[in-house]
């Protein structure tokens, strides 16, 4: 894959996660914010 793909790829993956995270309510935002911490520090246990 080129370089140019890749930043293409990467737009649109940004894009989709702007128009997600516009789609999700408040509550869902700190549901996934404390699944990340919880995924994170079992991770690095």
């Amino acid at each position: 894959m080129t370089l140019r793909e890749m930043t293409y790829f990467k737009r649109l993956n940004d894009e989709f996660e702007r128009k997600l995270n516009r789609s999700l309510t408040m509550r869902e935002k700190e549901f996934l914010r404390w699944l990340a911490k919880k995924r994170y520090s079992e991770t690095s246990l």
